[in-house]
């Protein structure tokens, strides 16, 4: 799986380059960031919605999907490059919990099971919970109601 995985640099995001349009001697503000991301990267996660969100798999393949973290382009997602040898115990390890979709009312108790499952995994960490909660927030049409942030490990 990790063959699929090119190393990251700065600069990037959803697959495009960052703009450098604000300028160097002022500091930018929280706002200007924003309306920087919007401007360039607003729809960025269309494509992605489309493709964890596809409501012609079922439970069970949208949980492979989540999990083993490959794209429509058949490359791995780049936050999961380093754990990729754990994703599939963590696929394991969350099918024989037996959780079913029709669980989950909100982004909360989807991503406290995940986080469930990563701790019992070595080698899965915080990125890798709150991914893989994201793409079957996807498939389930539930979104994170909090700021998610994490300096984590995969």
């Amino acid at each position: 799986m990790s063959g699929n995985c090119k190393k990251q640099t700065s600069g990037k995001l959803c697959g495009h380059s960052i703009p450098s349009n604000m300028g160097s001697q002022n500091q930018p503000t929280l706002a200007d960031w924003v309306n920087d991301y919007l401007a360039h990267f607003g729809t960025c996660y269309q494509a992605q919605t489309q493709w964890w969100g596809d409501r012609t798999l079922t439970w069970d393949a949208a949980l492979e999907r989540a999990w083993l973290s490959l794209r429509a382009n058949g490359k791995m997602h780049p936050h999961q490059c380093q754990p990729s040898r754990k994703l599939a115990e963590g696929l394991n390890v969350s099918r024989q919990d037996g959780k079913q979709a029709q669980q989950f009312k909100t982004f909360a108790e989807l991503h406290h099971w995940i986080e469930s499952v990563t701790a019992r995994v070595k080698g899965l960490g915080e990125i890798t919970a709150y991914d893989v909660a994201q793409r079957l927030g996807m498939w389930l049409n539930l979104a994170p109601d909090l700021v998610y942030l994490h300096g984590g490990h995969g």
